[in-house]
């Protein structure tokens, strides 16, 4: 009888230890993006790249996102260490048919990180959950900026400076 107990009692723990576990069916984008040269203080615009979902056939706004990651290169010298530099990003879906359908907005606190100053700490700050895609492909694409302060002597903004990926569940 304490044995069929014993039993139970495991069976039951792993019914619960299994009901909580939660399935990621995440895809990511293959290969890393870089943004191209740009400048500061201005609106910046990246080509399409496209993302594929394997789990569903139509995407809304919480379903598509885009991850950062260090990159290689920072801003240069001419710009003010100034930790309080931001860097703004929306990022879009578009079938290049004049129906871009905005997604979300991040925004990055700009850092020191191995002698590259670069936008280090990303925010999500607002998202859509509007239907942005019929079918089970984004074509994502980014507009970006960074505040260019006073002092700063060059508005030059390095190719490379955010490295990123879409991403799309």
């Amino acid at each position: 009888m304490k044995s069929v107990k014993k039993s139970i009692c495991v069976i039951l723990s792993m019914c619960l230890l299994l009901g909580t576990l939660t399935v990621s069916a995440e895809t990511v984008s293959p290969d890393y993006l870089y943004s191209s040269a740009g400048t500061a203080g201005m609106w910046n615009y990246e080509s399409t790249s496209s993302v594929q979902s394997n789990l569903l056939s139509s995407l809304y706004g919480g379903d598509v996102g885009v991850y950062f990651y260090i990159p290689s290169v920072g801003l240069q010298g001419s710009y003010i260490r100034d930790l309080s530099r931001k860097a703004m990003l929306f990022y879009y879906e578009d079938d290049g048919n004049n129906s871009q359908k905005y997604i979300g907005k991040k925004e990055a606190t700009f850092s020191v990180y191995n002698n590259l100053y670069i936008p280090y700490y990303w925010t999500h700050i607002e998202s859509t959950s509007d239907l942005i895609e019929s079918d089970n492909t984004a074509e994502m694409h980014i507009v970006w900026a960074i505040t260019k302060n006073l002092g700063d002597t060059s508005s030059a903004v390095p190719a490379g400076l955010l490295k990123y990926k879409f991403w799309v569940y």
